[in-house]
């Protein structure tokens, strides 16, 4: 998206393409879907990951985070993620354990927390 003469974000062509597509396309498909499972991208703040985490939540969708080890999540993503996997995506063993963790929670729901976000969820979390 560019600037535009008036400054406002709101009248930018880039921006109405936007709106389009996650009106169009995203909200769509995620309201067909019975759960989300959404990889954190690493790194400096992804708009696309961003936009499809806010519209999930929007949709009061269960959330299943698969995040690479070590990573520091943030609180509040802490706080709305149903589960959180801990997974080096690019090898075949941490795909592996991506799959088994989506079928348990597609099956059964989510899995406790790891110890390391602070063990089992609250009631209500």
């Amino acid at each position: 998206m560019g600037d535009t003469d008036s400054g406002d974000w709101a009248d930018d062509p880039g921006f109405a393409a936007l709106v389009r597509h996650v009106r169009g396309r995203l909200i769509p498909a995620l309201s067909g879907t019975r759960v989300v499972i959404s990889v954190v991208p690493e790194g400096r703040i992804n708009i696309k990951f961003a936009v499809e985490l806010g519209v999930s939540i929007l949709l009061d969708k269960p959330l299943m985070v698969v995040v690479a080890p070590g990573t520091r999540l943030p609180d509040k993503l802490v706080k709305v993620a149903d589960m959180i996997v801990e997974a080096h995506i690019a090898t075949p063993a941490g795909r592996q354990a991506v799959r088994e963790a989506a079928d348990r929670f597609i099956d059964h729901g989510p899995d406790p927390l790891p110890d390391w976000l602070g063990g089992p969820p609250t009631p209500g979390r």
